[in-house]
């Protein structure tokens, strides 16, 4: 075989940025895609994802897919179809995809601009909420470019009623702590009819440092990466990193986003709704969560009104 034989994610998380090992395989695709002279590498860290992926000569990206995680394929390459010369801003464009053993393959152009996560840590505050302003306006164009259909809205919300019946199980896996997991269900209470009848639209799912390329000169979004994991849902949905990874319990900051979005922010009712997004994630871990917020961290939490006000006061 070309490429590794990869059956559970363990295995994929600790031999993903083993050029050695893909290789033969990514020699193998690239002949496919007639490239089969270009030069080939591991992207940065920063870069990679939860997927393999390897820059391929100076323009172009190659990523891939083992088949147990077939679904994440099939949605950014059907992403990237759709939004396809759209945004305001760019987004990987397909060169070529396909199937070779038991991988698929996206080949896609670089996208322009610097990562975030390399401007970030030496950005001062007014950088930092100029910043924050471009990526609200960006997310907000985003949003304005699908209409769902009646299956997708569907979908969204049985995942969400499906979230919500799955909580305490959830957060449980995480290492909740027993005292906030018995808050879970009356915390999530006073948000749930919104986030049942909620409107939805085409969400990123992850705005992260990682996934967002600006203009360091003009402090602007000039792209957007990684879509494998979007969907159609609740605008408030797409907002849940913003305070984990960006504005860090910073309320200007937070201030500056939904500015540029141009949310209509209720002091009463919105804290508590775009917590219980975040609760609601797919991907939520509220102990890991702390982590980035540094020395800001508090040294004990006891109520999940304590993580409401550090993340989502604005």
């Amino acid at each position: 075989m070309r490429l590794p034989l990869l059956t559970d994610r363990t295995a994929l998380a600790q031999n993903r940025k083993n050029l050695g090992a893909f290789e033969p395989g990514l020699r193998h695709i690239l002949h496919l895609c007639g490239l089969a002279d270009a030069a080939t590498a591991v992207l940065a860290n920063t870069h990679g994802g939860s997927m393999p992926v390897f820059a391929v000569n100076d323009d172009l990206i190659l990523k891939l897919f083992p088949e147990i995680c077939r679904e994440f394929y099939d949605n950014e390459l059907s992403s990237l179809r759709l939004l396809a010369g759209r945004p305001p801003f760019a987004i990987p464009q397909i060169r070529a995809c396909g199937t070779v053993e038991t991988w698929h393959y996206l080949l896609m152009t670089r996208v322009p601009g610097v990562q975030l996560a390399t401007l970030w840590p030496t950005a001062d505050d007014t950088q930092r909420a100029t910043l924050l302003e471009s990526i609200g306006a960006a997310t907000a164009a985003l949003h304005r470019l699908h209409t769902p259909t009646p299956a997708e809205t569907a979908a969204w919300r049985s995942f969400m009623t499906q979230q919500v019946a799955n909580v305490i199980e959830h957060h449980s896996k995480t290492g909740l702590s027993e005292n906030l997991l018995a808050q879970l269900p009356a915390y999530l209470a006073p948000a749930l009819d919104r986030i049942a009848t909620a409107p939805v639209t085409f969400l990123h799912t992850e705005l992260m440092l990682e996934h967002i390329f600006v203009d360091p000169t003009q402090l602007t979004v000039t792209s957007m990466i990684d879509f494998e994991p979007s969907t159609v849902g609740a605008p408030e949905y797409d907002f849940t990193g913003v305070p984990v990874f960006l504005t860090l319990g910073r309320p200007p900051l937070l201030r500056s986003f939904l500015r540029g979005y141009g949310y209509p922010w209720n002091p009463a009712t919105s804290p508590r709704l775009l917590m219980s997004y975040l609760i609601l994630h797919r991907y939520s871990n509220l102990g890991w969560f702390q982590t980035f917020l540094g020395d800001r961290r508090p040294a004990e939490v006891t109520r999940l009104e304590e993580l409401e006000k550090l993340w989502w006061s604005a």
